[in-house]
């Protein structure tokens, strides 16, 4: 099973108060960062970067430009695994 397919089950087979964010983010295999590429959080969503960047555009995803890279925070990805708006 794929990250976002263990990430899915996590959060389906639990109610939204019990979900652990650390078991996410380590399934995730980024419990121990703060940021993820925009490519990163695409894969995790199993969606393109294209779809990602224009979360981003319409300001539906916070991101952190350093360097001129964009970065996702993992609250972010929580925010999404989770399926939080």
């Amino acid at each position: 099973m794929d990250a976002v397919g263990h990430v899915a089950a996590t959060v389906s087979n639990t109610s939204p108060t019990e979900i652990n964010p650390v078991d996410i983010l380590r399934a995730l295999g980024v419990s121990n960062r703060a940021t993820v590429q925009v490519r990163e959080f695409a894969t995790f969503c199993g969606k393109s970067r294209n779809w990602a960047y224009r979360l981003i555009k319409n300001g539906d995803l916070h991101v952190i430009e350093t360097g001129g890279n964009l970065l996702v925070p993992v609250t972010e990805v929580l925010r999404f695994a989770t399926g939080g708006k």
